[in-house]
């Protein structure tokens, strides 16, 4: 605002002014770096890509600070590079539609903050000058009309507009020996008699008040100035972060939610669905139905389950053990039928995926829904009855607490 007069400057900053009200100035204090949290899975290619986010993001919120702009936009580029790595893993892992990856905050947040901090010292030095202003014109108007005598409220009133906003430096505060008269004359009485003294005071008064007046519009002007050069480049950084995480919607940015502990499990069940081309049709719609009905009646808070799938020569999990009831039965949608039958393989797969991965301290149970006989010779396939003995002989060797 090069070539404004200092009459110009003030007229400006009270006619902006005229309406601003009590602000209060928000110390800025050490944000810690930003982080990421990973929730919904334990994938641990998945946990050390989450880790190398952090510190990203750490580096971002620096070079934001120290207004590195072009690298900070390079490495937002860099960012994006490592969530599409992340978010090609998720479609590879067990339930990797189900993971957040929370960003504690922006790492332009601490230059926000600051700005914001900036426009709040603005509306405080805004109000200062103005209450300043009109006390300059009540001093000026009491003495003007040579008034002999006046009531100390009035004096109480001036006073009442002396005080900077809340938050201002004292270097903005009138000197302290105007304060000292305010309480002389509270305790002389109610009515002050004009006199010298009187005038000299209220006449070196009115001129502190000036002198203070230019220094908060001076400085005013000068946060304005800040604010108007840094705005433009905080948003642009915000809009360069953003528009990176706004392509990922598993990424949140705010805290993560707490953790909430499980319950250990009394009893296990393990469902292991025959999905061979032979299922197709009403008889995979019955499996689904009947392990959604297992699930609606033993959902009592104390049960965890898992659905395995085996057909083309293969064998898999669809959900792992788990005590989200309503994550296992949608999970059933997902089971299709084809290919021959590794009814054989499926069960004792089935079977050790219970003994190591289920928690149930009471029971375990497998619950197989197949209809056909072992076909799959790249399995070592064998009859129905071979495969039962078997079974027998694996049951036999599982602790009493794993029993299925």
């Amino acid at each position: 605002m090069t070539g404004v007069r200092p009459g110009d400057r003030q007229s400006r900053w009270l006619s902006v002014a005229s309406a601003v009200v009590m602000l209060c100035l928000v110390a800025h204090g050490a944000v810690a770096a930003p982080t990421a949290t990973l929730q919904g899975t334990d994938d641990q290619d998945t946990q050390w890509r989450v880790g190398n986010l952090s510190d990203r993001l750490a580096l971002l919120e620096t070079q934001a600070q120290a207004g590195q702009d072009d690298l900070f936009k390079n490495n937002c580029r860099h960012m994006d590079d490592s969530l599409f790595t992340i978010k090609n893993r998720l479609t590879q892992i067990p339930g990797g539609d189900q993971v957040r990856i929370f960003i504690s905050h922006s790492p332009v947040a601490a230059a926000r903050a600051e700005l914001d901090r900036k426009k709040t010292e603005k509306d405080a030095l805004i109000q200062t000058g103005v209450e300043y202003n009109n006390a300059i014109a009540e001093i000026d108007a009491k003495l003007a009309a040579g008034v002999r005598t006046f009531h100390f409220n009035w004096l109480k009133a001036l006073f009442g507009q002396l005080k900077p906003a809340l938050g201002l430096p004292k270097v903005y505060e009138i000197p302290t020996e105007f304060w000292s008269w305010y309480k002389e004359s509270e305790q002389a009485g109610q009515i002050l008699t004009e006199n010298t003294q009187t005038i000299t005071n209220l006449s070196q008064l009115r001129d502190a008040l000036r002198q203070k007046q230019r220094e908060v519009l001076d400085a005013g002007h000068r946060v304005i100035g800040e604010i108007e050069a840094e705005e433009p480049r905080v948003r642009e950084l915000e809009t360069a972060f953003n528009s990176v995480i706004a392509k990922y919607p598993f990424v949140v940015v705010g805290d993560a939610p707490p953790v909430q502990p499980q319950q250990t499990p009394e009893r296990s069940i393990c469902f292991l669905v025959d999905c061979s081309g032979s299922m197709d049709g009403r008889k995979m719609s019955d499996a689904r139905a009947a392990v959604r009905s297992t699930i609606a009646v033993t959902d009592d808070g104390k049960t965890e389950w898992a659905l395995l799938g085996f057909g083309s020569c293969n064998f898999w999990e669809e959900v792992g053990f788990t005590m989200d009831a309503a994550a296992v039965a949608d999970a059933t949608g997902g089971l299709s039928s084809g290919g021959d039958t590794p009814l054989t393989f499926a069960m004792y797969k089935a079977l050790a995926h219970l003994e190591n991965e289920a928690r149930g301290t009471q029971t375990r149970r497998l619950i197989i829904l197949c209809d056909g006989q072992d076909n799959c010779s790249e399995r070592q396939s064998v009859t129905q009855e071979e495969a039962m003995d078997g079974l027998k002989t694996i049951i036999r060797d599982i602790p009493g607490g794993a029993r299925p």
